[in-house]
């Protein structure tokens, strides 16, 4: 496992947001919020910058949908510069946020901008998914 230290320091963070925490066994941390769970993900070395990752699942999409999300994702992606919706393997869309910080620990400073990041996108991509199906309905 690696060193936890970072990770126990924002889910202490977290906790105080009155979330339930959770450290998985690779460092990932897990936390519920507003109704959704979100994984957090942390690395430093101690000496230089951080790299830290909010990200949320916000849907599954069955195979027939799988291009209208992939065409929905490339557009919010095109028009948003902090938020990135993709799909994984398993066709569940996800929206991340990255961020490298100068210092380590001073995610608190940037949470709330990255959660409403977050939230920016996976709304943009709902919208937009959604049109797109209203389109593809009119065509048939």
């Amino acid at each position: 496992m690696p060193d936890d230290t970072l990770a126990k320091t924002y889910a202490a963070f977290l906790e105080t947001r009155g979330t339930e925490v959770e450290i998985d066994e690779d460092g990932f941390i897990d936390f519920d919020l507003n109704g959704n769970t979100y994984t957090l993900s942390v690395e430093s070395d101690g000496e230089g910058p951080e790299f830290s990752a909010i990200s949320c699942e916000i849907m599954e999409v069955e195979d027939d949908g799988v291009a209208l999300a992939l065409c929905a994702a490339n557009v919010v992606n095109s028009e948003m510069a902090c938020a990135k919706v993709f799909m994984t393997e398993e066709n569940v869309v996800t929206v991340s946020v990255e961020v490298m910080l100068q210092a380590a620990g001073s995610l608190p400073n940037l949470f709330d901008a990255m959660m409403d990041a977050l939230d920016s996108g996976a709304d943009a991509f709902l919208t937009t998914f959604d049109a797109f199906n209203e389109e593809a309905d009119k065509e048939e």
